[in-house]
């Protein structure tokens, strides 16, 4: 986050990657994410803020799947999904 507010995104979402990377070497969580904000879904959001909406995605839904059902992910997943085109699949 600290690099996204000094306008370095590309290195934000390099070192959020890497932070996906070590989230899913572990087990998902058996209730309420911990951290409060998954870094998959902050990989995503980065990436949206990028314009990177394919991968984006594909963050989105590979977080489902350890935390299905996660409103602010889901949220993500729509947007990018819209901004890419697919409404049917947005809504």
């Amino acid at each position: 986050m600290v690099r996204l507010a000094r306008g370095q995104k590309d290195e934000a979402v390099e070192v959020a990657k890497e932070a996906a990377d070590i989230e899913l070497s572990m087990s998902a969580p058996s209730g309420p994410p911990a951290p409060i904000k998954p870094a998959l879904e902050l990989y995503g959001d980065l990436l949206m803020d990028a314009g990177r909406l394919k991968e984006a995605s594909a963050a989105y839904e590979q977080e489902l799947l350890r935390t299905p059902n996660r409103t602010p992910t889901i949220k993500g997943l729509a947007r990018a999904k819209a901004e890419l085109g697919t409404t049917a699949t947005a809504r």
